[in-house]
């Protein structure tokens, strides 16, 4: 995988050092039809339709698929363990990447979209080195803010779904108090997860999948990742 990154940022940058003009004749068939979102959705499966979802109602979409995705992780992590079900923890996980992930993460996507291309177009920084820092954005800041309130967030949703199935309120404190302890104790255990799959997968992302499939392509990837996920975090 690393030498498969390292093909790519090769080539990525062989192609940024051209002139602009030679840059758009000889680039890459793959980096011309990707790059800058010029990626057509007709040649995605399912792509037209869930582009005309996403522009009709953007966060519905980026929600409802999230959540379905790791609904499917975490129904794989139960079935891995070989343990009883566990309705309400399914519940909790799809309502955490519903409500908090997609509607995060999103946003957070199109920053850096928007970022990279406003480098591209008033730098001359070399494309692959935006991408990787994009990448480092992605993996530092973004990871630690957004899995430090993850474990926070997935206990409170765990209150809240098992508050529904006992039919009355239960106690929340302890809830939260799970959530700042789960942060403290897995947080650099995730994060170390994270930088084995994450880095390669989300600068893949960001150089060749257009902005507005990027978290759909992250949730594809997410659908193993919220295995892991789902089950360090139970």
């Amino acid at each position: 995988m690393f030498c498969l990154l390292l093909g790519l940022i090769i080539l990525d940058s062989a192609v940024a050092l051209q002139s602009p003009a030679k840059r758009v004749q000889r680039a890459p068939r793959l980096l011309k039809q990707c790059r800058g979102g010029a990626l057509d959705a007709s040649a995605i499966p399912g792509g037209e339709w869930y582009a005309t979802e996403l522009k009709s109602n953007p966060m519905r979409t980026r929600m409802w698929t999230s959540g379905a995705i790791a609904g499917g992780g975490d129904v794989l992590a139960q079935t891995l363990a070989s343990q009883p079900f566990n309705a309400e923890r399914l519940c909790a996980f799809v309502l955490v990447n519903a409500l908090f992930i997609a509607p995060v993460v999103g946003p957070w996507f199109a920053f850096l979209a928007r970022s990279a291309d406003r480098a591209r177009r008033e730098t001359e920084l070399p494309s692959w080195l935006i991408t990787a820092i994009q990448t480092l954005a992605d993996q530092t800041a973004g990871a630690f803010t957004v899995l430090s309130a993850f474990f926070v967030v997935n206990e409170l949703f765990r209150w809240l779904v098992a508050s529904v199935f006992a039919l009355q309120v239960l106690p929340f404190v302890p809830a939260l108090d799970a959530g700042v302890a789960a942060v403290r104790t897995q947080l650099m255990i995730t994060m170390h997860a994270n930088w084995k799959i994450w880095p390669i997968a989300n600068y893949l992302n960001f150089a060749f999948v257009p902005a507005e499939f990027q978290l759909l392509a992250s949730n594809v990837v997410a659908f193993f990742w919220s295995a892991i996920l789902s089950a360090l975090a139970n």
